[in-house]
């Protein structure tokens, strides 16, 4: 069976692509070819180019989200980076926040990229236009500890302005 898939709606846009995909699944002895080359040729969003974003912990999928994050930084930390420490070529950390609100502690696989002795995140949601729960965990409970190729460090975590922000997006940009 050919399913060719419309545009998301805007109920779909905040959900993994599984998510999109459930509906479709095949039943027994089928297989199922999402053509999605139209879509993509057309811009109407770019798959490969964006991680997905993590789904609502009320979803389904949060389990699996979970399992894949904990399963990324458990890999990480056993290689000291070298299975799971690149993303697309880019460099990746491993980032422990507290909860503001649960108090729990969560470990975050990020792009990163080192500025001297400090280590440089982005607060990106996928380029959704709203930053991370971790990113207002971390301003609630900023000294924390990362994860850089087995170095665990202890850091801070601050928001950067001005000329010091426009040097280290260009640092980011140029990393990814």
């Amino acid at each position: 069976r050919h399913v060719a898939l419309p545009a998301p709606s805007d109920r779909e846009k905040t959900q993994v692509y599984p998510q999109r995909y459930i509906a479709h699944f095949p039943a027994a002895g089928e297989i199922i070819l999402f053509d999605r080359s139209w879509y993509n040729r057309a811009g109407v969003e770019r798959v490969m180019a964006k991680l997905p974003e993590a789904p609502q912990a009320d979803s389904a999928f949060w389990k699996f989200w979970e399992l894949g994050t904990s399963g990324h930084a458990t890999l990480y930390r056993l290689t000291k980076g070298r299975i799971g420490g690149k993303y697309q070529g880019a460099p990746v950390a491993l980032v422990d926040s507290v909860g503001r609100k649960s108090g729990k502690r969560r470990t975050h696989p990020l792009l990163c990229t080192e500025d001297g002795e400090n280590l440089v995140i982005v607060a990106s949601k996928g380029g959704v236009n709203r930053h991370p729960a971790w990113y207002h965990n971390l301003m609630a409970n900023p000294e924390t500890k990362a994860n850089w190729y087995g170095d665990v460090r202890q850091v801070r975590a601050r928001e950067v302005e001005g000329a010091e922000r426009e040097r280290l997006w260009a640092r980011m940009v140029e990393t990814y």
